[in-house]
């Protein structure tokens, strides 16, 4: 971790450490800003953001800037700034019943 650090130092990038991860990414690009992209190209009424890392809690800033009702989910533990929270068995329920309601 540490060497990545050193080695990545003058580059535009973070290295997380995350559950059972080791990641590299783009200080340019994030979750964050694809999601609020696709907005900006769909224009939902609604839009669910769920994650389980540090990488996450960038969809889950958004939704003081945005015009829409997004609803931001943790999966599991530790700080985050997600609305809500959840287990992974939880929320797969939760998608499939939403699916059932949307499909019949």
């Amino acid at each position: 971790m540490s060497e990545l650090t050193d080695v990545t130092a003058s580059r535009p990038v973070i290295v997380h450490h995350g559950h059972k991860i080791v990641e590299i990414a783009s200080q340019l690009v994030s979750k964050g800003a694809v999601v609020r992209r696709l907005i900006a190209d769909y224009r939902p009424a609604m839009a669910l953001a769920a994650g389980d890392d540090q990488t996450d809690e960038t969809m889950f800033d958004l939704q003081p800037e945005l015009d829409i009702e997004l609803h931001t989910v943790c999966v599991g533990d530790g700080p985050s700034r997600a609305r809500w929270r959840s287990t992974i068995p939880k929320l797969r329920k939760f998608l499939e019943a939403l699916t059932t309601q949307l499909h019949g």
